[in-house]
């Protein structure tokens, strides 16, 4: 959290398993903002994989267009365009 300039923006995703303490003066004298995303159990990762696996579940229009790392720019103007939901930018492609 340290990292965050002020009034930034602190993104929790996954879970720790125990409790942890927030540094709270931190929070309110740099005016972040914190929120949290919800993390899927192991259980729902098996049963994904499993989905996946047995060809019940399609992907392909959950992914959009694949875009080599030379063609960031594109890739996200596409985003902001419309064009897209998702792409992927692949870092292979040098």
């Amino acid at each position: 959290m340290r990292a965050v300039k002020r009034g930034g923006a602190y993104i929790q995703v996954g879970i720790f398993g125990h409790d942890v303490s927030v540094p709270l003066d931190m929070l309110i004298l740099h005016e972040l903002t914190m929120t949290a995303g919800f993390s899927h159990s192991p259980r729902a990762w098996d049963l994904a994989l499993e989905l996946m696996t047995d060809d019940r579940l399609d992907l392909a229009p959950c992914v959009g267009p694949v875009f080599p790392i030379e063609q960031w720019a594109d890739a996200l103007a596409a985003i902001s365009d419309g064009k897209t939901m998702k792409v992927l930018i692949d870092p292979r492609s040098r």
